[in-house]
């Protein structure tokens, strides 16, 4: 598996492990009260961590204020030790007697010094704790990373929510406004004249010729004499709601003869 999907997925078993445990242990079931949970035991684990820092200084203060002049005494009997001078007369034989007694009165003095007493920490603060810390702490990125997330497909919802309802508003009042409009067409139907030839095709009308808006309702057209004609029933068919130069140029129509025929029956358009 390479690293950068084994981090990944080890991220993910992380939270998964983490988000489980603090359900089953505090019963919370939104990410909302899970993030709050976790922010109270960081909060918790940093004073803890805080306060072990402050006893770790104030112990290594006192451990340094013993250690010095221990330090000094024991580079004492190292002087007197090394020194030529302090030997027997036949050379290193081992110290004089006035020297040794001096190394043994440094030594004695060292071992009377106690070390201080360490600063009882009753906080035990160890590997499990700082473990503890940082999985929290990467936890509550994730879950942050989650709550970004999830917050981001709230407002997509919400957003197509919106379009949606905005496009069945339009979509109404489109409906309402042809529902109008070809009410009114029923009645004009009866005034229209029926030509013996489709003014589109210039074929024979038929026998069940259909009254055609020139220019669509569904696009803004009006239900007036003007803009309706009895057409055959193909050409109506294959229009459906094209505008005029759409149909003329789908059907493969001179445009010029059918402008020409509309106009002889005084249609402008």
């Amino acid at each position: 598996m390479p690293r950068y999907r084994y981090k990944k997925y080890k991220r993910k078993e992380l939270f998964s492990r983490l988000e489980g445990e603090l359900v089953k242990k505090t019963g919370v079931k939104n990410i909302d009260e899970f993030l709050s949970e976790i922010r109270g035991q960081i909060n918790t684990l940093e004073k803890i961590q805080d306060n072990y820092k402050f006893i770790e200084e104030a112990n290594k203060e006192k451990r340094e204020q013993y250690l010095r002049p221990v330090q000094e005494l024991w580079s004492k009997v190292r002087e007197i030790e090394r020194s030529s001078e302090n030997r027997t007369l036949w050379g290193w034989g081992g110290l004089d007697k006035e020297s040794t007694l001096k190394v043994d009165k440094l030594k004695k003095q060292i071992s009377l010094m106690k070390e201080p007493e360490q600063l009882s920490n009753s906080i035990e603060w160890g590997y499990k704790q700082k473990q503890e810390l940082f999985d929290l702490k990467e936890i509550r990125k994730l879950a942050n990373e989650k709550l970004r997330a999830s917050n981001k497909q709230e407002k997509e919802r919400l957003s197509k929510e919106n379009e949606k309802q905005k496009r069945n508003e339009v979509r109404a009042r489109i409906a309402g406004y042809e529902g109008k409009t070809r009410e009114v067409a029923f009645s004009i139907k009866k005034e229209l004249e029926v030509t013996e030839k489709c003014p589109y095709c210039n074929n024979f009308i038929g026998k069940s010729p259909h009254a055609d808006h020139i220019y669509p309702v569904s696009k803004g057209g009006n239900s007036n004499k003007n803009n309706m004609i009895y057409v055959c029933k193909e050409c109506n068919m294959k229009k459906s709601d094209l505008t005029l130069r759409e149909f003329i140029k789908k059907a493969g129509f001179n445009r010029d003869e059918v402008e020409e025929r509309l106009e002889c029956l005084g249609k402008s358009f």
